[in-house]
């Protein structure tokens, strides 16, 4: 099969596809129910659930267990690779799986995980991009000569976005209550639904007292004019790489997650330990927080030529 999930889908029935769609609810409502996972993370566990066995020609006379098996898992890895796709998609979508099969086991439903015995590809990992201080500067000075109220409003993202290191799912749904401890801290709920403090620095708080007075009484700390919630994702970005292009500066290279690289490798290169800012990220696993320490090798050589005994030791001590 050469076509891509949606193309597959749409040479099956309706009947067809419900069938797929009800032997995975049971999965999708323990994510949701005990996971906690976003919507996000719903939407991508359906989407390449429901390719797998669309390969795999799942079809309404048949039961799970017929298709959840080691060689059609093989078939499929085969059939990604073949289709060149990336690693990291590779890897993301044999999770999904590797999560199902899990799940059935659990459940007792599946004897034993198919995939106990299948190695999956390397998923490489993919250094941020970064952004220089000076990068930073000049988008700061572009956003502070647009329209007042687009200034202000520009500046404020461009601060919790690069000064607290938001994702841009915890920024557009920020709402005026999560502001604590007279104005130093923002209290965020972020992956799998779990809250964490981050501080908010001078410069955010001032512009943050300026926003409210110019918008008045609303529960978003970005509301949408349109939809009475708040700005779409979308939106976000619309305006960043705005302000980007009014910075001379390349608007595909700027993103609210590249600002977010930006809070976390500018910390570490004046002196933040990984573990403070693992609990700033929000990062499960420390692992992940660590990506961060390959864009700074000469720093942290000069941190161990530093702080680390035999880093001072000279040639006396040895001779």
């Amino acid at each position: 099969m050469n076509n891509s999930a949606k193309s597959k889908l749409s040479r099956h029935d309706a009947q067809q596809t419900s069938h797929i769609v009800l032997a995975l609810e049971p999965f999708f409502e323990m994510l949701i129910v005990e996971r906690g996972v976003s919507s996000n993370t719903h939407a991508a566990y359906r989407s390449d659930l429901i390719d797998f066995l669309v390969f795999c020609r799942f079809a309404e006379d048949q039961t799970i267990t017929h298709v959840m098996t080691e060689e059609n898992i093989r078939n499929y890895c085969g059939y990604l690779t073949r289709q060149q796709m990336s690693s990291a998609t590779i890897h993301r979508r044999l999770s999904a799986i590797k999560q199902y099969c899990l799940f059935l086991v659990q459940e007792e439903i599946l004897p034993s995980d198919p995939m106990q015995f299948l190695t999956r590809p390397a998923k490489g990992k993919r250094l941020p991009r970064i952004l220089s201080e000076q990068d930073l500067k000049l988008l700061f000075e572009a956003a502070q000569i647009l329209p007042p109220t687009e200034r202000t409003r520009a500046l404020v993202m461009l601060s919790l976005l690069y000064g607290s290191g938001l994702r841009v799912s915890e920024l557009v749904s920020l709402q005026w209550g999560a502001i604590e401890r007279d104005g130093a801290f923002l209290r965020i709920r972020g992956k799998g639904n779990k809250e964490r403090c981050v501080p908010l620095c001078t410069q955010a708080r001032g512009l943050l007292g300026e926003w409210h007075s110019i918008l008045g009484k609303t529960r978003w700390i970005f509301p949408s004019p349109i939809t009475g919630k708040y700005l779409t994702r979308q939106r976000i970005f619309q305006i960043l790489r705005d302000i980007a292009c009014r910075a001379g500066l390349d608007p595909s290279c700027l993103s609210p997650h590249v600002l977010r690289h930006a809070f976390a490798t500018h910390l570490l290169e004046n002196g933040v330990d990984l573990m403070s800012l693992k609990k700033m990220l929000g990062h499960r696993d420390i692992a992940t927080t660590e990506i961060y320490t390959h864009v700074m090798p000469e720093r942290l050589a000069q941190t161990v030529a530093k702080y680390h005994p035999l880093g001072r030791v000279t040639r006396e001590d040895i001779s």
